[in-house]
């Protein structure tokens, strides 16, 4: 698995966990199901979105590698927040929206996957 694929698995976790009011721990498959869908998305982007997303998401990594010494994706849960969260109130436009890209597509993914999961128990 690809550095970009560990940290958008990473983040799609780590939104989960901060967006989404069910217990994620209760639904762990769906968190699979949301990263699938979020790299879906990413595969279906056309080739002039697919770059930029891709190295912007490898910044993302980078500058926790930076300031932490590891990817983004062995951090600790709470770190992990706390870097989406700086990343989140930066003053650099693109970096705000890149989690927001990302909240957006996991919020969805997991909301579909739920609704899905719910449904096909009854």
């Amino acid at each position: 698995m690809s550095l970009f694929h560990h940290t958008v698995s990473a983040l799609v976790y780590s939104l989960v966990a901060a967006h989404c009011p069910e217990d994620p721990h209760q639904h762990r498959f769906l968190e699979n199901t949301c990263v699938r869908f979020v790299l879906a998305r990413y595969q279906g982007m056309p080739d002039y979105l697919k770059l930029p997303l891709l190295l912007a998401t490898l910044s993302f990594t980078a500058a926790s590698w930076l300031t932490t010494l590891q990817p983004f994706h062995r951090l600790p849960p709470e770190r992990r927040l706390y870097r989406i969260a700086r990343w989140r109130a930066a003053r650099f436009g693109p970096g705000r929206d890149l989690i927001r890209f990302y909240e957006s597509l996991t919020v969805f993914g997991w909301y579909a996957a739920y609704d899905e999961a719910t449904h096909a128990a009854r």
